[in-house]
């Protein structure tokens, strides 16, 4: 799973604080510092 979002946002430190409480394994895509190409929207 690839969670999408900005490292800083409280929804997403929300979520994933929730994916590593319940060990569902996943990837962070930081927009910020990764960027978003048109091909992944």
């Amino acid at each position: 799973m690839i969670l999408y979002g900005i490292k800083n946002c409280d929804t997403v430190k929300k979520a994933r604080r929730w994916l590593e409480a319940n060990d569902v394994p996943f990837q962070f895509h930081d927009f910020r510092v990764d960027g978003l190409d048109q091909a992944t929207i």
